[in-house]
């Protein structure tokens, strides 16, 4: 082929490969809602998605078992869930995981070796 004919080709054929690409939605946008509620103890963390890149706007629910579930961001059920997953963080980081130490005195329990040592 004659380079003047080459030329404009090859452009056109790069051209219309990334237009195909990056049209192309996200693997981890939503394309939809769900309306099966999942109990709040399955959910380990969430994200906002926004329209633009991806279709349609949602709150996606990230499982303890690693999946993603999609909900209306609109919905009081998604708000409430949210608000809860915020709040189970914000205590986890304010009071790390207690030692067993604390543990006990808080549950005002001994454990079962010093039951043991009492009774003999």
């Amino acid at each position: 082929m004659k380079p003047t004919i080459c030329l404009p080709f090859c452009v056109t054929l790069i051209l219309i490969c990334l237009n195909a690409v990056t049209s192309q939605h996200s693997s981890s946008c939503c394309l939809k809602t769900n309306n099966n509620k999942i109990h709040m103890r399955r959910v380990k963390d969430y994200r906002i998605q926004k329209a633009g890149i991806c279709p349609i706007d949602a709150i996606v629910l990230m499982t303890v078992k690693g999946k993603e579930k999609c909900f209306d961001p609109k919905s009081d059920w998604a708000k409430n869930v949210m608000k809860t997953v915020d709040e189970r963080k914000t205590r986890t980081t304010q009071n790390p995981k207690a030692s067993p130490d604390q543990r006990q005195k808080k549950n005002g329990r001994k454990g079962r070796k010093q039951r043991k040592n009492k009774k003999t």
